[in-house]
């Protein structure tokens, strides 16, 4: 197989040289796993050649964007990784539609640094936004900062453009999107992509408070919602805030669209709290986790945090929380996401199943994704042994 794809790609397009199978063999998630062979398309047809040869042999296919998931989603178990690397080019920007189409390898810094000029921003901006490309963003169905306002990638792609497990290209628009958005590589390769647009947010505030207990916490949840304006509701618990030089309590943050009120500098503030899970590794919490819970649960869920001495953040106003656990914890995790099912919550609020969430998953949601998977994969050459 590699001997044919060498005679339809160039020597730059794909390896199978140690280092750069050891590069491709990981992600952000720390699982490590083993790559046949790495390569690097440049095209649509690039694409196609390596899903015909992949086709005659027993290897799978592994979509690779920035390998910053925290789940295994991209990391290979005796496959071919293809790393979309070289596939980042903005194709078109539509200023009066408010669309842009992009290649899967471009990254989300890059999209909205171009966009500046037209006053434009694609406003799904999860946390890792300096490194991750969009590809990986549709595949793990990203929410981000701004998600309580913007939602998450699902809501701002008009159309998308698939390589399924035949190697035929399918465009994707409407209700069809939500079949392979968040599918985490499992049913085909996103090539091409047309964006939805915002005018560029011009200027933002934060404002903090905070309670000694989850009912104050709770409480001021239900009145800043009705703040107008509001772009991100974050919480952070005691356990976190002691770490920060803060007093040990529960601590609320609100970005606001509008003229600055308040003396707390947004990037300042941004940077602070995407330090959190950096600080948390460091101090012997390197598990992070991503319920989401639905807002007549989140009492129940802050109380077992609370009670189970875990320290917590996230985005409160969607119901998303980053809990940190210690590695001799997994009772504590398990424990944790058969509450979050017992409360009609999700395994996964932005991260993906991937690998390491994948015992968690109800039966509907299995049943759900299989029925997908033999859809647009029937013959299963992509990312085999990930989420089912």
């Amino acid at each position: 197989m590699v001997s044919e794809l060498i005679k339809k790609l160039n020597s730059r397009q794909l390896s199978y040289n140690n280092e750069d199978l050891l590069a491709c063999s990981t992600d952000a998630s720390g699982v490590i796993g083993s790559a046949a062979l790495c390569v690097w398309p440049e095209s649509i047809d690039d694409v196609i050649q390596v899903i015909e040869e992949a086709k005659k042999s027993d290897l799978d296919l592994v979509a690779r964007g920035a390998g910053t998931g925290l789940v295994g989603g991209c990391v290979p178990q005796n496959s071919i990784v293809i790393d979309f690397s070289k596939m980042n080019q903005i194709i078109e920007v539509n200023k009066n539609d408010k669309t842009a189409i992009v290649q899967p390898g471009v990254v989300l810094d890059q999209l909205n640094e171009f966009l500046k000029k037209d006053d434009l921003v694609f406003p799904v901006i999860p946390g890792s936004h300096s490194v991750c490309t969009l590809g990986g963003m549709a595949a793990t169905n990203a929410a981000g900062i701004w998600s309580l306002k913007f939602g998450r990638m699902s809501d701002w792609l008009e159309e998308l453009w698939l390589v399924n497990g035949n190697g035929e290209v399918i465009n994707i628009s409407g209700d069809k999107i939500k079949e392979i958005v968040g599918s985490e590589g499992l049913n085909g390769l996103i090539v091409k992509m047309k964006l939805k647009l915002v005018n560029k947010i011009e200027e933002t505030y934060v404002i903090m408070a905070s309670g000694h207990n989850v009912a104050d916490l709770l409480a001021m949840v239900g009145d800043w919602k009705k703040i107008p304006g509001l772009l991100s509701l974050e919480f952070i618990s005691p356990l976190i805030a002691s770490r920060l030089g803060l007093e040990e309590k529960y601590y609320l943050f609100a970005e606001i669209e509008g003229p600055n009120k308040s003396e707390v500098e947004v990037l300042k503030f941004w940077h602070k709290r995407e330090g959190i899970a950096p600080l948390m590794i460091g101090s012997g919490y390197p598990i992070i986790e991503d319920p989401l819970v639905p807002e007549p649960g989140a009492k129940e869920i802050l109380n077992w945090f609370s009670k189970n001495a875990v320290p917590v953040f996230g985005h409160i106003g969607v119901g998303i929380f980053h809990p940190h656990f210690r590695p001799e914890e997994k009772e504590k995790i398990k424990e944790m996401y058969d509450l979050v099912n017992q409360l009609g919550g999700k395994v996964s609020g932005e991260h993906g199943i991937g690998l390491k969430k994948k015992q968690f998953l109800d039966n509907f949601e299995l049943k759900y994704r299989r029925d997908l998977k033999n859809k647009f994969d029937p013959n299963g050459i992509f990312n085999r042994g990930k989420v089912i």
